[in-house]
């Protein structure tokens, strides 16, 4: 345990060594991630020294695919409210009117504001919305039921823009590549393994940490392409595509390691769910990028 010293103040907190609010903000992030659960609104409130590590979690995922693209980041802190309208780089960040905390008069709810807002339970009763888009692209994909199960959950982002639904997709393959990655990882720790189970292991964690590379680039190139010259757009979708097809390709080769009879079992089995879903997500992604690249050549 350590104390910290808030200011000049005669106030002491008392934490767990290891453990802050940073930390928290950081697994509520990583679980809604792995469950497909992006948040589109995140509000985040502190006014102490102690909450300056879960705001800088929260502002440093703007970079990152724990965030729905698009969704709204308000972060208020001692003194000053920030509000980033868009997940957009060009979005400006920018200071509103002065926030006295004391004058809200909430202490409850300023203390526990972050953890129900990430979680959603500060929000009122969003209105229906329509996935009637998502569903019509979807038919078109490889897997249709699984594009509406990843996908129909962040229509409010996609609205009505192809480029939203290939970046969401994008995204979501992204975040199932992670979550894989982090598995494979934590098997590869495991003791009595096979040798040519350690060896699948190991290829696998090698190909899709490079999946994890190409993706990133893909989304990130995707977010670029709405500031893109027109006479550009061809050479950025290529990328897109390029970088996606190879990840896919990553994907199957990870699950050829692992089609010999010899591999049968537990470890078998366990690392091709979690694969063959990434693969899946992967090529229905690949599907909307092309197809949104189709219906924009010039």
């Amino acid at each position: 345990m350590f104390i910290l010293m808030l200011g000049t103040v005669p106030n002491v907190l008392v934490c767990v060594q290891g453990v802050n609010k940073g930390l928290v903000a950081k697994r509520l992030l990583s679980t809604m991630q792995e469950r497909e659960m992006l948040p589109d609104f995140v509000l985040c409130i502190g006014d102490d020294r102690s909450d300056e590590d879960m705001l800088e979690v929260i502002i440093s995922s703007m970079a990152g695919p724990s965030i729905a693209p698009g969704a709204d980041l308000h972060v208020l802190s001692n003194g000053s409210c920030i509000g980033i309208s868009s997940m957009k780089k060009q979005s400006p960040l920018f200071l509103s009117r002065v926030c006295k905390f004391k004058e809200v008069g909430c202490d409850w709810f300023l203390h526990f504001a972050p953890v129900l807002s990430l979680l959603g339970l500060t929000r009122a009763p969003a209105a229906s919305v329509d996935t009637s888009y998502v569903t019509t692209f979807c038919k078109s994909t490889t897997y249709p039921a699984l594009c509406m199960r990843s996908l129909s959950g962040y229509a409010r982002v996609i609205r009505r823009s192809p480029r939203q639904m290939s970046l969401v997709a994008l995204s979501v393959s992204l975040s199932r590549t992670k979550s894989a990655y982090s598995f494979l990882t934590k098997l590869n720790r495991f003791k009595n393994l096979k040798p040519k189970e350690y060896r699948a292991i190991a290829d696998c964690l090698e190909l899709m940490d490079d999946s994890v590379d190409r993706l990133s680039k893909s989304v990130q190139e995707m977010k670029n392409l709405g500031r893109v010259k027109s006479r550009d757009f061809l050479f950025h979708m290529s990328n897109v595509q390029t970088w996606a097809s190879a990840a896919l390709t990553n994907g199957n080769t990870c699950l050829d390691g692992f089609a010999d009879k010899s591999m049968n079992g537990k470890v078998k089995d366990s690392v091709t769910a979690q694969v063959a879903y990434v693969v899946q997500v992967t090529r229905n992604a690949l599907g909307l990028v092309n197809q949104f690249a189709n219906n924009n050549r010039h």
